[in-house]
């Protein structure tokens, strides 16, 4: 996992905890930015990248280090608040459409 709200951090470990799941939690603002070497480790499990909120930047080099574990085999589930909005204007339709398969609709009305 990728985040750094301890809240969110909760929401997930709690659930992977209640299901008996092994996993590990990479904070960015310890360990720095994840690189491949270390995501290509978790090719054989799935890797929740876990978006605190929208500002969050995910430049184009993370995407490529995602798209690199994808490539390699691996499992994404990404997550987070307006993560919709914030990937189809802040990331490449590279990554959006053809690594993510995700289509952006609209954004809601608040």
């Amino acid at each position: 996992m990728d985040h750094s709200d301890p809240y969110l951090t909760l929401y997930y470990t709690d659930a992977l905890d209640a299901n008996a799941y092994a996993y590990d939690v990479w904070t960015p603002a310890f360990y720095g930015p994840i690189d491949s070497t270390t995501l290509n480790m978790y090719l054989d499990g799935v890797v929740i990248w876990a978006v605190p909120h929208y500002g969050t930047l995910m430049d184009i080099m993370m995407q490529e280090i995602l798209m690199a574990y994808l490539d390699g085999g691996g499992d994404l589930f990404i997550t987070g608040q307006d993560i919709g909005s914030f990937m189809v204007y802040n990331c490449t339709m590279l990554f959006y459409t053809d690594y993510l398969h995700a289509t952006f609709v609209q954004e809601l009305d608040r």
